[in-house]
């Protein structure tokens, strides 16, 4: 009855905050499934002026002050804690039955708390406090909706460890005896525009096949997670896209550039795991799943967020009982090796992410995959396959392939 009750005053208050929002902007969909005790995770990907920092950040205030439950806004740096400031100033400017004049701000070192009248509504913080924020969590815990906007970014503009700072943060606040009321546990909504695919939080969520694969203007649940990607064709009308040429850039379409250059193809990847075997390598920023086909040494290279046990390691630091680490002798930094990332090779990845993660890393592209296979078959004490007449062969038939295809 209790969780009937909620339900209903739940959607009573969406739908009438809703009416609120011009249709031609941002519908806050995301918002629908709040109350779905499966979800963690609920991500927000369009162009930019969809109107969905405004719209998200606005229901929250509207669902702290009348039902209670506080917000986090997170932002990447110390400074941009101020922006989401004048954020939250000019949404309750705006807003209806809301009075601008009860928001005030009381400020420390590890957070802004935002209040009205009489209660705190929202914290602001940032992702290099995660640490310090674990001795706030009798606080933090009142606030368990976490946002984070503009979660993607350019290129360089990531944190290494962006992923195990929001994981710090969200177990500050997890720390509740008993349900949430209407959200039963803490939810994290992660607000941006398809800028790139170097977002270590996708890494982490390992949601890359997902995204390449989900029709925009659409809204899909993927186990904990709930995606929506949208175009906003009305905002987009109005700007001025000649300027820089960026009718077709990312930040207009909501879509990810996709390059399927060397990606693993649906049919490669059923062909490998007929006859395949897998190890794990640890690297300085990440783990590779690295799973062949047995018979030809078909290779798949995935990025994967973290592994319990590997079987080898790039950094001296990571050794333990039975890894190997890979030293000098299982790199080559000449061109010779760098013909298996080419058209026509055995090596292949499982995604965009992974392909960036190993190219972008000269060490990773000098890594001599088939030498290091090699060396796995040894440590299992297995049939060691004449690796090295395998590999030539299987170059030279899909070079063979790929020539008479552009004959054809």
């Amino acid at each position: 009855m209790k969780r009937d009750r909620e339900v209903k005053d739940y959607q009573n208050l969406l739908e009438k905050h809703r009416q609120t929002i011009p249709e031609e902007y941002n519908q806050i969909e995301l918002c629908n499934e709040l109350m779905n005790k499966d979800l963690d995770f609920y991500i927000s990907i369009s162009n930019r002026s969809d109107g969905k920092s405004f719209n998200y950040v606005g229901f929250f205030i509207k669902l702290a002050i009348e039902k209670g439950i506080g917000f986090m806004l997170i932002s990447r740096h110390f400074t941009l804690r101020y922006a989401y400031q004048e954020l939250v100033d000019e949404i309750v400017s705006e807003m209806k039955g809301v009075n601008f004049n009860h928001i005030y701000y009381d400020k420390n070192d590890d957070y802004i708390k935002i209040g009205y009248k009489d209660d705190y509504i929202g914290v602001i913080t940032d992702l290099n406090n995660a640490t310090d924020l674990k001795y706030h969590s009798a606080t933090l815990k009142y606030f368990p909706i976490i946002i984070y906007d503009e979660f993607l970014a350019l290129e360089g503009d990531y944190l290494t460890d962006e992923w195990e700072k929001l994981k710090t943060i969200y177990q500050s606040i997890d720390r509740n005896k008993d349900e949430i009321p209407f959200i039963t546990h803490p939810k994290i909504f992660l607000l941006g525009n398809a800028v790139n695919f170097s977002s270590p939080i996708l890494a982490n969520l390992d949601i890359f096949n997902y995204l390449q694969n989900h029709k925009i203007n659409t809204t899909r649940q993927y186990n904990n997670i709930l995606i929506e990607l949208r175009k906003n064709k009305n905002v987009n009308d109005k700007k001025n896209l000649r300027a820089f040429d960026s009718s077709n850039d990312a930040m207009t379409t909501a879509e990810f550039n996709f390059n399927d250059y060397q990606l693993t193809s649906p049919n490669d990847m059923q062909y490998i795991q007929k006859n395949s075997n897998f190890f794990f390598i640890k690297t300085e920023f990440g783990y590779l799943k690295i799973i062949f086909n047995v018979s030809d040494l078909r290779t798949d290279i995935k990025y994967v967020p973290y592994v319990e046990d590997y079987q080898f390691c790039t950094q001296i630091d990571d050794v333990k009982k039975d890894v190997i680490y890979l030293d000098d002798k299982y790199y080559d930094y000449d061109n010779h090796h760098k013909q298996y990332y080419k058209k026509g090779s055995f090596i292949t990845f499982d995604n965009a992410y992974s392909k960036q993660f190993v190219l972008d890393n000269p060490d990773l592209i000098a890594l001599r995959i088939k030498k290091v296979i090699k060396k796995y078959f040894k440590t299992q004490q297995t049939v060691e396959p004449d690796i090295d007449k395998i590999y030539e062969d299987n170059y030279i038939e899909r070079s063979k392939r790929a020539i008479l295809k552009r004959l054809m």
